[in-house]
């Protein structure tokens, strides 16, 4: 029996990573609509915690 699989590749430039995180979670979206809620929460979600790690660790968090 055949077996299908959607699978995105991407090859990312470290040296652009805000614009690379974002085409990622844009293709996410794009492959999985009707599910874009959920997977924004919890994007939202594991953001907030890794900036409050950030944060209690004396770390930046501004974009400058």
């Amino acid at each position: 029996m055949a077996k299908f699989e959607a699978v995105i590749k991407a090859e990312l430039d470290p040296h652009q990573p805000v614009v690379e995180v974002m085409a990622v979670i844009s293709a996410m979206l794009q492959n999985n609509k009707g599910h874009e809620g959920p997977i924004l929460l919890a994007v939202y979600e594991q953001v907030g915690t890794t900036l409050d790690r950030i944060t209690k660790q004396g770390g930046r968090t501004d974009a400058k």
